[in-house]
């Protein structure tokens, strides 16, 4: 009976030691017993929707299969059968064109570009519809041209998609960004990017006012790099003005110096979301205006919403110096230099540390 017992155990034992050897041989080869549920539904409803031709609801899964997979780190098995499915059988042009995007934001820009491009042979390029989404791709692939810096196959593709755009104000600013950048990369006749502004500019004369405001954007950059800064300034000052969006306000910024808190002051009252350079820039202006009550509030939040903004963190860490509260200071001063250890924040921290502890001062100046 015992001799029965000890079997028993030693068999269960062997049970259990090969079990555990599959459970860590298949974890070793990507095998996992327990797969990806939630990423493996959405496969399911994805394939359903193509199956059934549903494009909404497919462009609605995707969007949230490419953000899964890039939270939960599965973008390379998303590529995959993606690439997979394109070369078995997802071969409609418009649902292609949506999953070309999604490539695009997980980082496989060769199969994105090559999906773009393979759509564009399906299109009939005589229909009016086809036409805008010619445009459109064109311009996609433009933009992975920048990416990969291939700047003569960027401007050629967006030269295509002006071409074929048919709203006109569309086309206007294609047109437009194809000068800015031109002007940008290459060496350019000054005369010859004036005459090609002054047909655009009669182009758009039919437009509306709201319709025109990206044109005068764009405008206002060419002038600035073709030498012709007065110009820039002037359609800053009496145009844009007139116009309340953040873009409008930024290039206002950018072209109006002389103006700046006052800008920056509408730009984050009305766009508190904006990019925390702009708290940065305000809080620069009232910290040389020794407004320092206002200048902490400003690179706090430039701090919360980009938390290693070290140069940031200076700044805070000198102006409660001043103020002579110096744990904070020394709180924003240990901050900065994690990330940088600049010899001027040292010297900030060896400047705030006399008055907290003379011995790390000393190692600090050192």
């Amino acid at each position: 009976m015992k001799n029965k017992k000890i079997k028993k155990i030693a068999k269960i034992k062997k049970y259990l030691w090969i079990s555990f050897a599959i459970i860590l041989l298949t974890s070793l080869l990507g095998l996992s017993q327990s797969p990806n549920k939630y990423y493996n539904y959405l496969i399911a409803k994805l394939e359903n929707y193509y199956t059934n031709n549903n494009t909404i609801e497919f462009y609605s899964t995707l969007e949230k299969l490419t953000e899964y997979s890039i939270q939960n780190s599965l973008t390379e098995n998303l590529i995959k059968f993606i690439r997979y499915k394109l070369s078995s059988n997802y071969k409609n042009p418009f649902i292609n064109e949506k999953i070309a995007d999604s490539l695009f934001v997980l980082g496989d820009l060769d199969y994105s570009k090559k999906t773009y491009n393979e759509i564009l042979r399906y299109i009939n390029i005589n229909s009016k519809i086809s036409k805008s989404i010619i445009s459109r791709i064109y311009y996609k692939i433009s933009q992975i041209n920048l990416l990969e810096g291939s700047i003569q196959d960027y401007l050629k593709n967006l030269s295509n998609s002006a071409i074929y755009e048919e709203d006109i104000e569309k086309k206007i600013n294609l047109k437009l960004e194809y000068l800015k950048d031109i002007s940008i990369y290459f060496q350019t006749n000054t005369n010859e990017i004036l005459k090609d502004i002054r047909e655009l500019l009669y182009d758009s004369q039919n437009l509306s006012l709201n319709r025109k405001e990206k044109i005068y954007i764009n405008l206002t950059e060419i002038y600035d790099i073709i030498g012709l800064n007065q110009e820039s300034q002037k359609i800053a000052k009496n145009i844009l003005t007139s116009y309340n969006s953040l873009d409008s306000l930024l290039t206002q910024y950018k072209y109006i110096p002389e103006n700046q808190k006052e800008i920056l002051e509408l730009i984050i009252n009305q766009y508190p979301n904006v990019d925390a350079y702009y708290y940065q820039k305000l809080a620069e202006i009232y910290y040389k205006e020794l407004n320092y009550q206002k200048a902490k509030e400003l690179f706090y939040v430039a701090l919360i919403k980009v938390s290693t903004k070290h140069e940031v963190a200076y700044n805070l860490a000198q102006i409660n110096y001043q103020e002579k509260n110096f744990y904070e200071a020394k709180k924003y001063i240990d901050i900065a230099i994690k990330q940088n250890e600049s010899p001027i924040y040292f010297e900030l921290a060896g400047d705030i540390y006399k008055n907290i502890d003379k011995k790390q001062a000393i190692k600090l100046y050192q």
